[in-house]
């Protein structure tokens, strides 16, 4: 885990590299500004472009975790610039390139948030929230999709979080876990006070018709 004074040093030179990619992709040098992020995703992680485009989010986030401990305000950087590549290959047209960029970067924000947050950094709730509304659903991979569950969750937008765990249960079908953890969070929520419920874009009504909903499924 990095010292205090390595991690401001790295905040502050990833906070001004951000700003002169802005710069780049303003003018439309895309190039210039894909060199300058894989430049300083090497200066975080010790890993070139190449290696890291090769490795999984779960290597990536193992490599900023030291005993059970994950630099998030690292990972926040890490997922900031991953997705101004994705922004970018999205400018150029290459959706292939650009989405999964895209899944990453969300990822990398929910998993420093579910870890905590970052300390340093301020919190990347609305990247989450902006970057969850333009990606979707549909073809989002079931892990980031069950961790955006657990942010909702987490941060009481339990409307969201009941729609992600619908979109989950179309997608796999009634899987018994998926159901169970859906029959978990309803009948959580019926503990609730009308207030937060209502907080959380759900009513008690509401709640009680979706809990029937499951009623004969995954068993």
């Amino acid at each position: 885990m990095l010292t205090e004074d390595y991690l401001m040093r790295y905040i502050r030179l990833a906070t001004a590299v951000l700003a002169r990619i802005l710069g780049l992709k303003q003018s439309l040098l895309y190039t210039d500004a894909l060199y300058l992020i894989d430049q300083t995703l090497e200066q975080l992680l010790g890993l070139k472009s190449d290696l890291f485009n090769s490795l999984d989010d779960a290597s990536i986030l193992a490599l900023l975790t030291d005993e059970e401990r994950t630099d998030t305000d690292r990972l926040v950087l890490v997922a900031d610039l991953t997705r101004e590549q994705a922004d970018i290959y999205q400018q150029v047209q290459n959706p292939a390139e650009s989405r999964w960029r895209f899944y990453r970067a969300l990822n990398f924000y929910l998993e420093a948030q579910l870890r905590g947050g970052p300390e340093k950094l301020p919190s990347p709730d609305g990247k989450i929230l902006e970057l969850a509304g333009q990606l979707g659903f549909q073809g989002m991979p079931q892990e980031i999709a069950f961790s955006l569950y657990s942010y909702y969750d987490q941060t009481g937008r339990f409307a969201l979080a009941g729609d992600t765990l619908n979109a989950l249960l179309a997608d796999a079908g009634p899987v018994s876990e998926l159901v169970e953890e859906a029959r978990r969070f309803y009948s959580g929520l019926l503990e609730k006070p009308e207030a937060e419920l209502a907080a959380g874009g759900l009513s008690r009504s509401e709640v009680i018709s979706r809990l029937a909903g499951l009623e004969g499924l995954g068993r």
